[in-house]
């Protein structure tokens, strides 16, 4: 199965790749062509891996039996690094390429099982903040097939009654952070509300069995670009400490966040950016400012420690979440 893209010479290809939703339509053609106990090989071109290896690592993840072919065409403009990322980041049982090409298969074949050692150094920096599926748990409703389509470079949640808990839990301190990035894809049309189309992370819950009940500290990020702390499903004595602020004027598609529990306050900070897509994007460690600080209420302080929750508010977007983490400041 192609990618497409595969005919015809391009020489800038800095900004181009196999996007999210091109490897999702690939997941969809396998799943409506019922293909069973068969080999699948998805075709792609050595000229766009630059921006598109953790996509194409997505499909091989998540659909069975599927192996990557890598080609290059001649009079493409491919430098040596590519090669050695999809040799990276692939295993060897999964990919094959097609390079045509005496120079490249010499890298290969010299170089393959030391490909960390030759890879651009931001596919080193992205291994720092890399998706961990098994650090997460499924939670909802478990019939809902592809309600997340988890991979080691990120993990789609696609409806709102299917969430995800952090296996560990943490305490709220300064130390500790949630952050990451998301990516927000409209797959079926449909028109977002403000305040309400959305992802949710949820800081100190205290019950998270189902879905429409959660009850914890609401972290909101909208796709128009609204953000919003407030109580979810909390007693109803608890006094009001909604706060709500917009990183942008208009919609946009990606975000970056980090969100801080300091015991007595939640600082939540958020920015768009102007795409998730190319490699350059990694998080470079940029300095995040907090939008929102939200002082808590008494009656919410809280010494023991809680996971992070996620969730989609509701299901007219799909969103993709990478560079998922919890870091602890030294």
């Amino acid at each position: 199965l192609s990618l497409g893209w595969t005919t015809g010479t391009h020489t800038d290809l800095s900004q181009s790749a196999y996007t999210w939703n091109m490897v999702w339509d690939m997941l969809d053609i396998v799943e409506e062509g019922e293909f069973t106990d068969q080999i699948i090989v998805f075709q792609a071109r050595l000229s766009l891996i630059h921006n598109s290896v953790p996509q194409l690592k997505w499909l091989f993840d998540n659909v069975k039996q599927s192996n990557i072919m890598i080609m290059h065409e001649d009079g493409d403009i491919v430098v040596n690094e590519e090669v050695m990322y999809v040799a990276y980041r692939f295993p060897p049982h999964g990919v094959y390429f097609d390079l045509n090409h005496d120079i490249f298969q010499t890298i290969l074949d010299q170089y393959r099982h030391f490909s960390r050692d030759r890879v651009n150094h931001l596919v080193l920096k992205r291994d720092e903040v890399m998706f961990k599926p098994d650090a997460w748990l499924k939670m909802g409703f478990h019939k809902q097939k592809h309600s997340l389509l988890a991979s080691t470079e990120g993990i789609l949640l696609t409806v709102s009654i299917v969430h995800i808990v952090s296996k560990s839990t943490y305490l709220p301190t300064p130390e500790i952070s949630i952050q990451g990035r998301i990516q927000f894809m409209n797959r079926y049309n449909k028109q977002a509300e403000d305040y309400h189309t959305g992802v949710n992370i949820y800081v100190r819950p205290t019950d998270y069995g189902h879905f429409d009940n959660i009850v914890a500290i609401r972290c909101f990020i909208g796709v128009g670009g609204e953000i919003e702390v407030t109580g979810s499903n909390l007693p109803e004595n608890t006094p009001n400490f909604r706060k709500t602020a917009r990183v942008t004027p208009t919609s946009a598609n990606c975000y970056r966040f980090r969100i801080t529990d300091e015991k007595t306050h939640i600082t939540f900070a958020v920015k768009s950016l102007h795409g998730c897509t190319t490699l350059e994007s990694v998080n470079e460690d940029e300095e995040l400012v907090g939008l929102l600080t939200v002082p808590l209420p008494a009656g919410l302080e809280s010494d023991k420690q809680h996971p992070f929750v996620i969730k989609l508010e509701d299901s007219k977007r799909q969103v993709l979440i990478d560079e998922l983490s919890v870091p602890h400041k030294s």
